[in-house]
């Protein structure tokens, strides 16, 4: 109250506002009993902001005073951990952990394995932020130096997965594997990787890359054969149980398994990247609208002063900040993405183009050509995301190809695309023709309760699959059961013959276009095992 009033020297009733100089009265000066009262009324009504404020403040200082004083009478408490201690017990715990201490080796364990997990280098170990925050966590921990990492521990834990591994492996009936060869951009080093996909004793898929190596010299069929052949060995991998591989389309890949005489498919995702290369060449001005967006992509890729401008002009505009995408002539999906990108930035780009003059701007004519190829190549880039997922079946692949099939003949907004879109077409037509020779293929979509025989698109193919499925399902019912094989063939055969019939009736009553996305119930004759076994073996 006082920080706002002074008391008068001529007349101790009166009190002097310092805020606004107006004299205040406190009571009578015969009576000598003052009061506080009018001095509050007058902040109150004169000055509430002001007296909100300073009571606000009055309040936190009498809070921290009040907790203050409380922490001082709380009792000190003895860590639980050095209670009841000695002094030689808790001066024992004050040093540093040896190289065999178990903690050391527990945490020399984890800190290997996440430098091989998240692919750190070695010399993390030498880096000054990395040992402060590791002395942070536990003083008493001495880091491994980069050579015992390298020489030692790493190589320790390498061998005792791979033993691990090779004992998973040699239990696995069938096994599938994944190669593939690159060159790396930067430093043209190539290189070849191989994996390995099972299923084990308890029934859990399994995955392991198994070899990741530099290739060096020609990359011919024989070579790549050779060092396919060579990593098998390396893990004890027997050729009788190779289930499939699968390659790219590259004629080298196919001349290795094949001369190799080791079964094998291509990928799905470099077939379709080949049928959208055909169809887009297929149609000159397509090509040469891409063409105009990759020049204008390339502008703003190698100047950083117009993708700073273009920034600017997106603030200015309100408009969401995003950036071109280069496409890359090896990912089809890329360019999808690149048209997608300059469709979501057209108006920024327009006026940047108008601002500037620019001679590689797109006309009305190009981006309605490119709304429509996007929208062509939606429902592609949504098959390749499905193909390309961990959990990708070679089931899914024959539905997959004829629902996209039947997508686009049903898609009406063909203006400027339709020679793309026939084209799209027929190369899906040859270069997918082949999967419905492929026994593994067929047989896969078959027993898949998804899609069963209706995928299939005419009855020679269904038949041809219903022997395939019935000549596995002898094979597998033999291995698994102890009853005589002649017995089990005329069982099995009976019952198999009529599942499919009855499949070949209700397939033959359902629309075409319902093949796309249809999920329905699958009664199977053959047990679990048996079916998972006709996965793996066929």
């Amino acid at each position: 109250m006082w920080d706002f009033f002074i008391i008068k020297d001529a007349d101790e009733s009166m009190a002097t506002c310092q805020l606004c100089s107006v004299a205040i009265s406190r009571g009578k000066l015969t009576e000598r009993r003052y009061s506080t009262s009018p001095l509050y009324t007058h902040l109150r009504s004169q000055h509430g902001p002001v007296l909100a404020r300073a009571e606000k403040q009055r309040q936190e200082t009498a809070d921290q005073q009040t907790l203050s004083e409380q922490t001082k009478k709380m009792p000190i408490k003895r860590p639980a951990e050095t209670a009841g201690l000695t002094l030689e017990q808790v001066l024992s715990k004050k040093q540093p952990w040896g190289p065999h201490h178990p903690a050391a080796e527990t945490a020399t364990k984890f800190l290997a394995e996440m430098i091989a997990v998240d692919l750190q280098p070695y010399a993390i170990v030498e880096n000054e932020g990395f040992r402060r925050y590791s002395n942070h966590l536990e003083p008493r921990y001495s880091l491994p130096s980069r050579r015992l990492l390298s020489e030692h521990i790493i190589p320790d834990i390498y061998t005792k997965v791979k033993n691990k591994l090779t004992v998973s492996l040699s239990n696995a009936g069938k096994i599938s594997f994944t190669t593939d060869t690159w060159t790396e951009p930067c430093t043209t080093r190539s290189f070849i990787g191989m994996s390995g996909h099972w299923i084990d004793a308890g029934w859990q898929q399994k995955f392991a890359i198994l070899s990741c190596e530099e290739f060096t010299g020609k990359h011919s069929g024989e070579r790549i054969a050779a060092k396919f052949v060579s990593v098998l060995e390396c893990w004890g991998i027997s050729k009788p149980k190779i289930h499939t591989v699968m390659r790219d389309n590259a004629a080298n890949m196919l001349k290795a398994f094949r001369d190799a005489e080791i079964p094998s498919v291509g990928c799905t995702l470099h077939t379709l990247q080949l049928a959208i290369h055909d169809c887009i060449l297929d149609q000159r001005a397509v090509s040469d609208a891409l063409a105009a967006c990759r020049r204008l992509v390339g502008h703003f890729k190698h100047s950083s002063a117009a993708s700073h401008r273009l920034t600017e002009l997106q603030k200015e505009l309100h408009c969401d900040v995003l950036r071109p995408i280069q496409d890359v002539s090896t990912r089809w999906n890329s360019t999808y993405y690149m048209i997608q990108r300059l469709l979501a930035i057209k108006r920024s780009m327009s006026v940047y183009c108008t601002k500037t003059d620019h001679d590689k701007a797109l006309g009305a004519n190009t981006w309605a050509l490119m709304e429509n190829v996007c929208h062509l190549l939606a429902p592609v880039e949504k098959l390749t995301r499905d193909f390309s997922a961990y959990d990708a079946r070679l089931s899914a692949v024959i539905p997959g190809i004829l629902g996209l099939k039947l997508t686009l003949q049903a898609d009406k907004r063909d203006v400027g695309v339709k020679t793309m879109k026939s084209g799209l077409l027929s190369a899906l037509d040859e270069r997918f023709d082949v999967l419905l020779r492929n026994t593994r293929a067929t047989v896969a979509t078959a027993v898949d309760p998804h899609f069963k025989l209706r995928v299939f698109p005419s009855d020679t193919v269904r038949d041809e699959v219903k022997c395939a499925v019935r000549d596995a399902a002898l094979v597998a019912s033999q291995q698994q059961s102890d009853t005589p094989v002649e017995q089990e063939q005329h069982t099995v055969r009976s019952q198999h013959t009529t599942a499919m019939d009855e499949t070949e009736t209700s397939s033959a009553s359902t629309s075409s276009s319902n093949a796309q996305g249809t999920y329905f119930n699958f009664t199977s004759v053959l047990s679990q095992k048996s079916l998972l076994l006709l996965l793996l073996q066929i």
